[in-house]
């Protein structure tokens, strides 16, 4: 049950957890392996059984040299970790400005989702995405990055939007909602994130977001994104 909360509310990064645990077992690892090495090479092809000055100089060293490198090693191991875990990675705060610029930049409601698309689709990998307003509770306006035909004619989105907006995160992750009728709906129009846009407690649009191109999970840090989102797209 802990386990099962931990990961539900994004409470410990576990992809982080596993990327510095492998890059420090491959740290110590390589600095015992070496130590080893010294060792072994110095008594057998220098000192005699008994440990002499030489010997204890050569601990010395190989202790020195070790503590040395120890940072760099490590430094190094975290960099090829995280090139094959992060690989999806990006600049959180070089996103939302690139975004907020593109948004500012343009008052037309085509080219801001259309701008919107693609920064998402650059930085956040996404497959698929709707954006909606809404005027009266019907959509006003409504664009596509890839249309989805499973779609019945807005009424499942507007009601998942209505549900997102009365949630304490005002967003719904699939994987972190409970079984039923709103998982249901997003499984059917193939949909990951459920973002309202909520201006002055009235739900004036949202945005449904596909899995990502890779096909891997959206982590905390992509869900912090979405939310800081949605209101400056409400405004």
């Amino acid at each position: 049950i802990v386990t099962y909360g931990i990961i539900k509310h994004r409470l410990v990064d576990i992809k982080l957890l596993v990327v510095r645990s492998i890059s420090y077992f491959f740290v110590l690892t390589m600095l015992i392996a070496f130590f080893g090495l010294v060792v072994i090479a110095g008594n057998s092809l220098i000192f005699q059984t008994n440990y002499s000055r030489g010997e204890i100089i050569v601990f010395l060293s190989s202790f020195v040299l070790l503590v040395a490198l120890f940072q760099p090693l490590k430094n190094g191991f975290d960099a090829i970790t995280s090139s094959i875990f992060y690989k999806q990675n990006y600049d959180s705060r070089e996103f939302l400005n690139a975004l907020n610029v593109a948004i500012a930049s343009h008052l037309d409601l085509d080219e801001i989702s259309k701008q919107l698309f693609i920064k998402l689709k650059t930085y956040l990998k996404i497959s698929n995405a709707t954006l909606i307003v809404l005027k009266k509770n019907k959509i006003h306006f409504r664009s596509e990055l890839f249309e989805n035909k499973n779609v019945d004619e807005g009424e499942d989105e507007i009601s998942l939007l209505k549900h997102a907006m009365r949630t304490e995160e005002k967003i719904l992750v699939f994987d972190e909602i409970d079984e039923g009728k709103f998982k249901s709906m997003m499984m059917k129009i193939d949909c990951q994130i459920v973002l309202p846009f909520v201006l002055r407690g009235e739900l004036v649009g949202g945005m449904l977001v596909g899995e990502k191109s890779s096909g891997s999970y959206y982590s905390s840090e992509d869900i912090q994104m979405f939310t800081i989102i949605g209101p400056e797209m409400a405004i």
